[in-house]
């Protein structure tokens, strides 16, 4: 009998659905470098990327090597996950140099929609993803290679991938905030001149087919109707937390200064967005918060499952969590890495990125991947820290991703599959679970055994369904939630999308 770890499942319904989440700072960076360990293991990837997370990065990982890691910039201490997105980036005018902006802060989400038939499951271990895709240049399907040859899943998926991330402008002077994800692209530099932080916001899909892995590092997942939340696809019938990013970039230095801002894989636009995802937490603790995790505000410190595991963040403080000395881990195999150094100003972007402007799809650059970077220029001044920030303190404002909210119906357009290098076979061909529920969750793996079902309505108001499946190749443990986990509903925070694809509806 073959059992996949990990693979909790939460069988609670509620009349009214209860939309927990956990809401977790992870300010520091633990590097920024040319290392993507997810699309480009064994070697340094085309562009640099801002890590935080676990200190046990390297050009490859696996969860074993993240949970021997000895720290993590998160606020919980147990999860040494990697997280990673592409830098922003200002080149000036002026004097042509290209430096990144400065990372404020980074939190990571993990939303809770527990449905009727569609109970939550943890991340296993060995479980990674990909958000985005870093060479679209537009939000047009016939953009992407072999865009004619997608079925209709595809074209769905790529109507939502598009409409997962947010480049929203933070202020901090009384203003109404920015709904999450209302603007898909980057905004020009005079509206970003109006901004103490550029807040980039992506969503990752929640929806899965039980595969740890894929070859695109993709396909595995798939985005719900609603993109954060609503009805999965049939061929992906698993339901996740709702994983969200936020890295806010100090954009006040720039205010007034000729120059255009644009992300590390060479793309003004904003469509090329993407983030990573390495699972690295202690699984007992993130089965048990996926199961328990209800606090309708999102706040580490009400999540029972993290007593005791939690750590004081602060992106102004000292780094006391960085990347492990290259002895300690694997070294790059092209043996550039020392040579590395990419938060720096110069005259080209880090990896000799050449900035691609679309619409068409972006190439990979045809120089070598593995070639070091340029020496270091002349180095940039020091980050300006705005009057109106926060205090050094003081954590960004929940942003409306931190209340219930709710997504967009998205046209349809298409889903961009474009190949990436394959995965190990372990991950590749990982089993998918089934549920044993209905017979279009089932992928044939294994016989169904036996079912046992107990409904009771408890005197909260709580409609409970008790299911336990049991099947030849995987288990899995059903667990109920208590009646407390009910809570009152907080006020409803709507995603209004009234510019350019997300038009109100």
């Amino acid at each position: 009998m073959k059992i996949i770890a990990g693979l909790t499942v939460t069988a609670a319904f509620f009349s009214t659905p209860v939309l927990g989440f956990w809401r977790m700072r992870c300010p520091k960076p633990v590097v920024y470098t040319r290392l993507d360990p997810l699309v480009q293991p064994g070697e340094m990837s085309r562009h640099a990327h801002a890590f935080v997370g676990g200190n046990s990065v390297s050009d490859t990982v696996t969860y074993e090597s993240l949970q021997a890691g000895n720290c993590t910039t998160c606020e919980v201490t147990v999860d040494k996950s990697l997280y990673w997105v592409p830098a922003l980036l200002f080149n000036s005018k002026e004097t042509g140099m290209y430096e990144s902006a400065k990372q404020d802060d980074f939190v990571v989400y993990y939303q809770l929609y527990p449905k009727p038939g569609k109970p939550l499951v943890s991340f296993p271990p060995g479980f990674r993803m990909l958000a985005g895709d870093p060479l679209l240049r537009s939000n047009e399907a016939k953009t992407v290679p072999n865009s004619n040859t997608w079925n209709d899943h595809q074209k769905e998926q790529f109507s939502r991938q598009i409409k997962s991330t947010g480049f929203n402008c933070i202020r901090y002077d009384g203003s109404k905030p920015e709904p999450t994800a209302f603007r898909q692209i980057l905004p020009d530099k005079s509206l970003i001149d109006t901004c103490t932080q550029l807040r980039i916001e992506q969503y990752f899909p929640s929806c899965w087919n039980g595969k740890l892995d894929s070859p695109d590092h993709r396909t595995h997942m798939a985005y719900p109707e609603d993109i954060n939340d609503g009805k999965c696809p049939d061929s992906h019938p698993l339901r996740t937390p709702t994983i969200l990013y936020e890295t806010y970039w100090n954009v006040a230095k720039y205010n007034g200064k000729a120059g255009e801002f644009l992300l590390s894989n060479g793309d003004t636009t904003g469509w090329g967005m993407h983030g990573d995802f390495i699972m690295g937490w202690d699984n007992a603790t993130l089965t048990d918060a996926v199961q328990n995790c209800n606090d309708p505000d999102g706040q580490v410190s009400a999540c029972k499952p993290f007593e005791g595991k939690t750590q004081f963040v602060d992106s102004t403080s000292p780094a006391s969590c960085a990347k492990q000395p290259e002895e300690a881990i694997a070294k790059v195999a092209t043996g550039n890495f020392k040579n590395e150094n990419c938060n720096r100003a110069a005259k080209s972007i880090c990896g000799d990125v050449q900035v691609q402007r679309g619409p068409q799809y972006a190439t990979i650059n045809a120089g070598d991947a593995n070639k070091p970077a340029p020496s270091v220029s002349p180095k940039a001044p020091d980050a300006v820290q705005p009057s109106e920030a926060p205090k050094a303190s003081e954590a960004p404002k929940a942003s409306e991703a931190s209340k219930a909210s709710e997504a967009p119906k998205p046209p349809q357009s298409s889903t961009s599959t474009k190949p990436t290098p394959a995965v190990p076979t372990a991950y590749a061909q990982a089993p998918a679970p089934t549920l044993g529920v209905k017979k279009q969750d089932q992928d044939g793996e294994g016989s169904l055994i036996s079912t046992q079902t107990r409904t009771y309505t408890t005197t909260g108001g709580v409609v409970v369904l008790e299911l336990i499946a049991i099947k030849e190749v995987i288990t899995y443990t059903t667990v109920t939630m208590a009646p407390k986990q009910r809570r009152h509903m907080h006020h409803m925070h709507h995603r209004d999308f009234e510019h350019g694809l997300l038009a109100r509806v």
